[in-house]
């Protein structure tokens, strides 16, 4: 009876910890996307006019509290700058394990 309980015990934090570990990946499947955007202009390969790189850059700025030294262009900032990609990944190196997937507000969220 007691090795019953343990084994459904271990199976629900099994089963949390799996979806904690997902959300985490997700989070970080997330924020490594809107570097890459964000990369590949500051590297001259993909110089897109879509609203990507404006949504990556808002995204990075909202997450890291570190605002980009673009200036605003029609409302958005489009051009990131190498400082800009510097600062956030150095940011995402140092925090990355503090990241999450909040399902309820569907961002990415920092723990405290």
């Amino acid at each position: 009876m007691m090795k019953n309980k343990i084994l459904v015990s271990l199976c629900f934090l099994f089963i949390g910890c799996k979806d904690i570990s997902q959300g985490k990946q997700y989070a970080y499947s997330e924020t490594e996307k809107r570097l890459s955007i964000i990369k590949d202009f500051v590297d001259g390969k993909v110089l897109d006019s879509t609203l990507r790189r404006a949504e990556a850059v808002v995204f990075m700025e909202k997450l890291t509290k570190i605002e980009s030294e673009s200036p605003f262009i029609a409302e958005a900032k489009l051009n990131p700058t190498k400082g800009d990609y510097d600062k956030w990944s150095k940011w995402y190196e140092q925090n990355k394990p503090r990241l999450y997937w909040d399902k309820r507000n569907k961002k990415v969220s920092v723990n405290k």
